[in-house]
């Protein structure tokens, strides 16, 4: 995905949000399930990282897949 596009969607996407958001947070910035948000990080399309037992993922990730996703529909 070209970076200009990226960096002028995300600072204009997801305002309220930090820049690393939890499970809980991405499930409601993508309007899905919990089961859904799990799948998608243990199938590794929405990129991530642990902290100890906890899931982070970047913002910019949870963008890029919602993005990604719009294009298939």
């Amino acid at each position: 995905m070209d970076k200009n596009f990226l960096s002028n969607v995300y600072g204009s996407m997801f305002k309220g949000y930090p820049d690393i958001v939890t499970p809980a947070q991405a499930k409601e910035m993508l309007h899905v399930g919990k089961n859904k948000i799990y799948e998608l990080l243990d199938s590794g399309k929405l990129p991530s990282y642990k902290v100890g037992k906890t899931y982070r993922i970047p913002k910019a990730c949870v963008i890029e897949y919602m993005l990604e996703y719009a294009k298939t529909k």
